[in-house]
């Protein structure tokens, strides 16, 4: 049996019911970093799991892989295979969903002032974003299934799909105004799209965390999950879909009509994305410093994984939102 390949895939093909070999050969032949890729012909599935060697966070070379799995299936569909109807977004690490942009990468080049090299990796992640953003497949519906911890250009990563679904308690952000940053992978564009820009700016200047369960009282995350349950919530979304998909199907394409999100314009921020990056003050590349070390403490194992507690990290803002819902209450 084929790597990614279920014990239902022999019955789904033998029929005649299935997907094309041409999209099995590239199913079962894929391969790249950081990402592992399984599939259900019965359950008209494609899930992509993040499964990074270090820290689970979005380097040039994982977002380069994804980039080529998101190309591979668009190629699919455009070839006339309509077989497989969800692609799913997941981790494969204990806590952590991603951890967002390249640290490593970015304390490097702002240091030595590289903002072509900066840009270029900012081209690599919107590329891959906006790939899911318009649309994985002709025929598929994209859901990003957030069980662990989600930060700054992985929620970015998640918020490109057409369906977000999260565990309550999961830990949701785009801390990047903490460090004298901005989220430059589309954050404004998807957020403005979904929630109004003046929830969005309030979002993204007050660098707040948030739980699924706030997110998706803010219209952030479209369905909740109950914790350890994300299984059930997804199979639960999946049947709700399946009866109508034309319907839903038609609704994600209008959404994207009616509200585009243009490369050119994701491109235009990460412009700006750069200039801010080249401008971040001492005292924020050491808090960086600070978190790199703490992510990687929190990458390894779960036998090994080390508290965030401690340290001289600043104090956390509090989330505005936060405030306001329970004086509501």
């Amino acid at each position: 049996m084929a790597f990614g390949q279920t014990a239902s895939q022999t019955a789904a093909t033998d029929n005649g019911s299935g997907p094309t070999e041409a999209t099995l050969a590239f199913l079962n032949g894929w391969s790249g970093l950081g990402v592992e890729l399984t599939y259900d012909c019965d359950d008209r599935t494609v899930t992509s799991w993040w499964n990074h060697a270090q820290r689970p966070n979005m380097t040039p070379e994982v977002m380069r892989s994804c980039d080529s799995l998101y190309a591979g299936l668009k190629a699919c569909s455009w070839a006339g295979d309509d077989w497989f109807r969800f692609y799913v977004m997941r981790t494969k690490h204990e806590r952590i969903w991603s951890y967002g942009g390249d640290f490593s990468l970015l304390l490097d080049v702002i240091e030595r002032k590289d903002s072509a090299t900066l840009r270029k990796y900012g081209e690599v992640c919107i590329q891959s974003i906006h790939k899911v953003l318009s649309g994985v497949g002709d025929r598929m519906i994209s859901i990003a299934a957030v069980d662990g911890t989600c930060l700054g250009g992985g929620l970015e990563g998640a918020l490109a799909c057409d369906y977000v679904v999260a565990e309550k308690s999961v830990k949701l952000g785009l801390p990047e105004a903490n460090i004298g940053m901005f989220p430059g992978a589309g954050a404004y564009s998807m957020l403005t799209r979904k929630i109004g820009r003046r929830e969005t700016e309030r979002l993204i200047t007050a660098g707040a965390y948030f739980t699924g369960e706030e997110a998706y009282e803010l219209g952030i995350v479209d369905e909740l999950a109950e914790d350890g349950e994300m299984d059930k919530a997804l199979a639960r979304l999946k049947d709700t879909i399946a009866p109508r998909f034309n319907t839903y199907l038609t609704t994600v394409r209008a959404r994207r009509r009616v509200a585009p999100i243009m490369l050119e314009e994701m491109q235009l921020v990460i412009d700006d994305w750069v200039d801010a990056a080249m401008n971040m003050e001492p005292h924020h590349l050491m808090l960086m410093r600070y978190l790199l070390d703490k992510q990687k403490a929190n990458a390894k194992p779960k036998a090994q994984v080390e508290s965030i507690d401690g340290g001289s990290m600043p104090e956390q803002k509090p989330n505005p939102f936060r405030a306001e819902q329970a004086s509501a209450g």
